[in-house]
């Protein structure tokens, strides 16, 4: 879990803001499965911990300077 403004390798979509967060999987052996970005029009951080509730559900938190399609952004960074 991390934040980038350039990218992560093998993922093909392209940063949409100033930064994106990132969330990758690996194997028990340590190699990289699965990666992914997230991200709105703004600045696009990961905070805090992540936490494994179960092999199909993780809790990221982090905050926005952007919008989301379901909330606005309230000014400064939103959680």
């Amino acid at each position: 879990m991390g934040d980038t403004d350039a990218g992560i390798s093998g993922v093909s979509t392209a940063v949409s803001g100033a930064s994106d967060l990132f969330l990758s999987q690996y194997n028990v052996g340590g190699v990289e499965e699965n990666s992914t970005l997230f991200g709105t029009s703004g600045a696009d951080t990961a905070q805090g911990p992540l936490v494994v509730v179960n092999p199909f559900l993780v809790l990221v938190s982090g905050r926005t300077d952007g919008s989301s399609a379901s909330d606005a952004n309230a000014g400064g960074f939103d959680a």
